[in-house]
């Protein structure tokens, strides 16, 4: 499910924007739309910006706060698998994006 959660999130083009931007990494979008609405996520980017997290659910705050700590008391490698994935990802998001004639 998490994977499945990661591949549409990583299809949307402000999920895209927040992570080019710096706004939050895939470890945050993917607990918060996890936790939360994945659906809803991509709204939440767009009219928070930075702030994005403030428009999230409460609970789905609390997850973020506690799943922070825990990485940072035990940090975790990334699986070359989940930035295969991401790659994989994000080249057939740039494709499928509709090109401007010249």
């Amino acid at each position: 499910y998490m994977q499945d959660t990661w591949n549409e999130l990583a299809m949307n083009e402000d999920v895209q924007y927040a992570l080019s931007a710096k706004l939050a990494t895939q470890t945050e979008l993917l607990a918060a739309g996890y936790n939360s609405n994945a659906a809803k996520l991509p709204l939440y980017i767009r009219r928070g910006g930075a702030s994005w997290k403030t428009l999230i659910p409460r609970e789905t705050q609390v997850y973020l706060q506690i799943y922070k700590t825990l990485e940072a008391l035990v940090p975790q490698k990334p699986h070359a698998t989940t930035a295969q994935q991401s790659r994989a990802n994000r080249e057939a998001f740039a494709a499928s994006r509709p090109r401007s004639p010249r």
